[in-house]
């Protein structure tokens, strides 16, 4: 009878720390369901790259999830960008510096 209360216990106690988590996750969303400060990294990523063909990373822009755009992939739990995949088959060579904005990408 002991180890059914335990798993009560720890079952509440898993169930209060994942609603606890996806609200305070939820206060750092931007509009759309991406991080504000990583979409504006990655903007600021952007504008650091002298992008020769403009349909290079077109998808990237203010008005859109950053979730959502070519080569980012963002956690479904947290919304944090987990990885970048900017290959050169995908999106060709890329010129510029890079900036130090993602810095601000802490999960990937």
């Amino acid at each position: 009878m002991k180890l059914v209360g335990v798993i009560f216990v720890v079952l509440q106690l898993d169930l209060l720390l994942s609603n606890y988590c996806g609200a305070a996750a939820a206060k750092h969303f931007g509009s759309g369901g991406c991080i504000a400060n990583e979409r504006r990294a990655l903007l600021e990523l952007k504008a650091s790259l002298v992008l020769d063909d403009t349909h290079l990373l077109s998808t990237w822009d203010s008005k859109s999830d950053c979730c959502s755009w070519k080569g980012v992939v963002c956690s479904n739990q947290t919304g944090h960008i987990e990885m970048l995949n900017l290959n050169s088959r995908q999106f060709g060579h890329f010129r510029g510096k890079i900036n130090a904005s993602l810095m601000e990408l802490r999960h990937l």
